[in-house]
């Protein structure tokens, strides 16, 4: 089954959780997790690929170099 473009901008949302600071983020690991609810089969290479493209509104916080990579959001007008 083919999954919908539309299916990649619903499971970065999903993905989006608030830390104990009141950040919203996306972890890799979630939106991996997300995609595939919806059929899509991607490597953390690719989703954080996808991420700095397409989300220029989350700067990378992730302290070292690492595939499991954290980003939040740069201003709070983000709408879910």
């Amino acid at each position: 089954m083919m999954s919908r473009r539309d299916d990649i901008e619903s499971a970065f949302r999903a993905a989006i959780e608030i830390d104990a600071r009141g950040r919203q983020i996306v972890t890799t690991d979630e939106f991996c997790r997300q995609l595939a609810k919806r059929n899509h089969s991607w490597s953390h290479g690719e989703c954080n690929k996808w991420i700095e493209y397409y989300q220029s509104g989350f700067k990378d916080l992730t302290p070292y170099e690492n595939v499991h990579r954290i980003f939040a959001l740069r201003n709070m007008a983000y709408v879910r």
